[in-house]
């Protein structure tokens, strides 16, 4: 791609980009099924024709388009504008980094979100709702870490917010966390980079592509580096 070629200016740099160029050639393989699965066609059928030696190619771009949209155009002075703020580091990260760690990420980033009305807490039953859903290093951040090193991230809607999560069933508790964890961290890199809020979007489940509860918090970039960087090192080198 030509916007790979023209923009590598340091290896970090052209990293990033190489990065996203190759999520773009794979769209199968990059993004959610269901950003790219055809009403007509099952997700395994268009898999097999994109391996095809004549169909693969065209097959992968009609993929493609469906995913970035039709009016998708992001030239290599874009990419560099993107990559001077922190915001478009992390946009550019999202859009490759594997889905696990996007969600290992979200969930962190709920739990020092709301740590402050899980601690406050009391009934036992749902403390160990809380624990269960957040798993070890989450629910340390909620009740350890964040007191100490992050008590600004605490947002004033967190009573409201960590009640409407624990409404639902235990089974889908965990996975309301992550989708408000990684809906701040997507809110944070729309700021800056718009063009990237559609990839970034559609490499999600579409449980998580589901609207969040309560207001996004507006996260501190000095607080997150600091979560991240304890909890995600190669995210920290990555987007720091």
């Amino acid at each position: 791609m030509q916007y790979v070629a023209q923009g590598a200016t340091g290896d970090v740099a052209f990293v990033r980009i190489a990065r996203l160029a190759s999520a773009l050639a794979r769209p199968f393989d990059s993004f959610d099924e269901s950003a790219w699965s055809s009403a007509s066609l099952l997700p395994r059928e268009l898999r097999a024709l994109s391996a095809s030696a004549h169909f693969g190619n065209p097959v992968r771009a009609v993929a493609l388009r469906t995913v970035v949209g039709d009016d998708f155009d992001l030239p290599a002075a874009s990419l560099h504008q993107i990559g001077e703020s922190w915001e478009g580091r992390l946009a550019l990260w999202l859009v490759s980094a594997p889905l696990e760690e996007i969600e290992q990420v979200g969930l962190l980033i709920a739990a020092a979100v709301l740590h402050r009305a899980i601690l406050h807490t009391t009934a036992k039953a749902t403390r160990q709702r809380v624990q269960l859903a957040l798993g070890p290093a989450a629910f340390v951040v909620a009740t350890q870490e964040a007191p100490v090193l992050y008590p600004a991230l605490a947002a004033s809607e967190a009573p409201d917010i960590l009640r409407s999560l624990l409404s639902a069933d235990d089974a889908q508790i965990q996975r309301g966390f992550v989708r408000f964890g990684v809906g701040a961290l997507l809110h944070r890199a729309a700021i800056v980079a718009p063009q990237l809020a559609r990839l970034i979007q559609n490499r999600l489940p579409p449980d998580l592509q589901a609207p969040v509860t309560g207001t996004l918090p507006d996260l501190d970039r000095r607080l997150i580096m600091k979560l991240i960087g304890r909890r995600m090192p190669s995210w920290s080198a990555t987007i720091g």
